[in-house]
């Protein structure tokens, strides 16, 4: 009687440790990906087909807003706690997450709930984001702004107490890009590493602006560099490449058959521009265009900043007073006929700044701030524009931007995703 009473009393021990080890399993499965930020339970969201992860964030909060990219309707959104030590949110996908990139931290998150998956610390601060490369972010921290920048590579699968390796930079950082299984980092000069060792490749003094990185090409005054060897394949006459009180001249895009330089002529109280295109192979002229007059310190200017369907798209900032409040800065993009510089659409998108191309469509966002302590809040505007006509597909404005904060933006399609920061 006595063994039968052991019997049951163990049996029911075996089945509270059952219930309890059951439990314990569902809410792990719940850290891991299944748990929405400040509650228990999220319902999963179902993705459209393609889909716009939009970030705005300041310490005061953090938001992540899915669009519908073919609409720009709201999907649903992801809502983060206070984080004193991060100022803005860029958004990133791919390795089967949704990253938040913050000034010192990359959260992984599951991406059809929001919830915190695991997060790596990055100590970005005084910097700018890392850009994302497949398996690995690249970026520098530093706790200080000037010298003394780290480069590194950091596995962004998983969560990592260690980076993948870590260069040591004695120069200032002003951009970081990924071309080809190299890392560049524009400062004072231009450093080039190797993506996958940190190991340095090459050196060139001078500074450099990796927004002329293009076809393997990085242009710099009258010359033009090899983007993998950092060698010199070609030189600009100087008398197309001038800088004086009156004049600049400087070549803005590259590609191996044509270049174009912009033309900026100073007569007080107005500016000029021009944009000529050059034949590479023997540097005659093909045709020029004028940008227009502007206000000394309106940024008129039309500048090529990528080759679509074999054509050039201008973008061109507009600088338009907005009263006691100050100056707004709206955007328009146009594109010409690559042999004879005939417009052949031009679309204002508003104001923005930042922008990326997927699917022929130009997507292009940007905050705009008049003054915060009027009690007028920031504002956002992201527009999708249909390349072959200049069209507007749709526009989406007013999401919330807490206090000083701005919009970040990456399209996933097809299971790929697509950013500024992704190269």
């Amino acid at each position: 009687m006595k063994n039968r009473q052991l019997l049951i009393n163990a049996a029911l021990v075996i089945g509270v440790l059952i219930i309890m080890i059951t439990t314990g399993c569902k809410k792990n499965n719940n850290i891991s990906g299944d748990q929405e930020p400040g509650k228990e339970t999220n319902p999963v969201v179902k993705l459209p087909d393609s889909t716009l992860f939009v970030g705005t964030g300041t310490m005061d909060s953090t938001i992540i807003y899915l669009l519908n990219a073919a609409t720009g309707t709201l999907v649903t959104k992801y809502n983060y706690p206070r984080d004193a030590q991060s100022t803005w949110c860029v958004p990133l996908v791919g390795n089967g997450f949704l990253y938040s990139v913050e000034e010192n931290k990359i959260n992984a998150l599951n991406i059809n709930t929001g919830a915190v998956i695991w997060t790596d610390s990055i100590k970005s601060r005084y910097s700018f984001p890392p850009v994302l490369h497949n398996d690995t972010f690249y970026g520098v921290f530093t706790n200080a702004p000037g010298l003394n920048c780290v480069v590194y590579g950091l596995d962004a699968t998983k969560q990592s107490n260690t980076f993948l390796w870590q260069y040591q930079l004695s120069d200032y950082y002003k951009s970081i890009n990924y071309y080809n299984g190299i890392i560049y980092i524009s400062g004072s000069n231009l450093t080039a590493l190797d993506a996958k060792t940190g190991a340095l490749k090459w050196t060139l003094n001078g500074p450099y602006s990796l927004s002329s990185l293009n076809n393997g090409i990085i242009i710099s005054g009258n010359t033009f560099i090899d983007a993998n060897t950092g060698t010199q394949v070609g030189v600009v006459s100087p008398s197309l490449v001038v800088s004086n009180n009156s004049q600049t001249t400087s070549i803005v895009y590259a590609t191996k058959s044509i270049f174009f330089t912009r033309v900026t002529k100073f007569m007080t109280p107005l500016t000029y521009s021009q944009l000529n295109a050059y034949d590479v192979s023997t540097g005659s002229l093909k045709w020029n265009i004028n940008g227009g007059g502007g206000y000394l310190g309106s940024d008129t200017l039309k500048t090529v900043y990528q080759i679509w369907n074999n054509q050039p798209i201008l973008k061109t900032t507009l600088s338009l007073s907005a009263g006691k409040y100050g100056s707004v800065k709206t955007v328009n993009y146009s594109e010409l006929d690559m042999d004879t510089g005939q417009l052949k659409w031009s679309y204002t998108a508003g104001f923005g700044g930042q922008d990326f191309t997927v699917n022929n469509t130009l997507y292009s966002y940007g905050t705009f701030t008049l003054n915060l302590a009027a009690g007028i809040p920031a504002s956002s505007s992201i527009v999708a524009a249909d390349l072959y006509t200049g069209r507007q597909k749709w526009t989406k404005n007013n999401l919330y931007v807490p206090n000083g904060g701005s919009v970040a933006v990456c399209l996933l399609a097809g299971g790929r995703g697509y950013s500024v920061y992704m190269q």
